[in-house]
This record gives C-alpha cells, sequence and structure tokens, in this order.
C-alpha cells in the first residue's frame, strides 16, 4: 500500500496514494487490535518536588533547552504536591481539562490533554505531575504546566 517509507528507528515516515488511504487505515486499526496489551499500569517518572512558585520561565527555558525530547531523552517530568485549584473547566470536545492553580500567592495555568474526567473542581486540594511549557499569546509569554496526571492531595 506505501509508495515509501523509512526513517529510524523511531520514525515512522511514509508516502502512500490518496486512493490506498482507507485501506492503510483499515490495515493500522487491524494491527493495533491484534497488539498485545499490558493490564500493568504505566510507571509515572517524576524527576524532581517543587514549589508551584518556583516554576518559572527561568527553570522552563533551562529544561526545554535540555531537548529535543523523545526515546531515550525523555521530557523533564516535576510534581507539585497540595496546590489550589483556582478555576478548572473542561476544554475541546470536554475530553482535555484547563486549569489555574495556586500556591503562595503564585498562579499557573495548566493544561491536560485526555484528563477531562479527572476535574477536581475548584477549591480542590491535588497533586499535579507535569512539564512545564511556555504560551506564547498575543505577544505574550507564560509558563504553563503540561499536565501528565493529577490526583486530590493526600
Amino acid at each position: 500500500l506505501l509508495d515509501r517509507f523509512g526513517g529510524h528507528a523511531a520514525a515512522a515516515g511514509l508516502t502512500v496514494g490518496r486512493d490506498q488511504i482507507e485501506k492503510l487505515r483499515e490495515g493500522l486499526i487491524l494491527a493495533a487490535n491484534e497488539q498485545e496489551t499490558s493490564a500493568e499500569p504505566i510507571e509515572q517518572v517524576v524527576d524532581a518536588e517543587i514549589g508551584l512558585p518556583d516554576v518559572n520561565e527561568r527553570l522552563t527555558k533551562e529544561l526545554l533547552s535540555l531537548g529535543p525530547f523523545g526515546k531515550g531523552n525523555e521530557e523533564p517530568t516535576l510534581t507539585c504536591r497540595g496546590v489550589r485549584v483556582n478555576s478548572s473547566r473542561r476544554v475541546g470536545d470536554g475530553s482535555h481539562l484547563k486549569l489555574e492553580l495556586e500556591e503562595g500567592g503564585t498562579t499557573r495555568g495548566a493544561i491536560g490533554f485526555g484528563l477531562g474526567a479527572s476535574d477536581p473542581g475548584p477549591d480542590a486540594l491535588v497533586d499535579v505531575v507535569f512539564a512545564p511549557m511556555l504560551n506564547e499569546w498575543r505577544g505574550r509569554t507564560s509558563v504553563e504546566l503540561g499536565l501528565k496526571n493529577l490526583s486530590k492531595a493526600n
């Protein structure tokens, strides 16, 4: 079905004719469904615990300078414990979660793709696992947390 394919071990470059796209889609779905799945939970690796006020633009730029990230050079993952949810809402098709978190007078936006069902609601205290990122909007740069996981604080 493929006209061309190749790349390194972590790449999936390919060229396919328009008339073959549906057959390729069906074949990929079939192959994915035949793969064994593990019932074991995926281990969440956290590189450091940090206070929300310390997640600033300087730290974020330093961590991003360690990239590019991928297999063999995973994105640095941090955790903050016991941060307050000032606001929360589901976004996109409802499967994503947008939060405003606060600790020690510092607020940070957070986005959790695929975490919409985990919405803790306003005023909850949560522990978050995230990768810091820079969000540029209308000429302004801000630090945002790319959520990997969140749970009610103990």
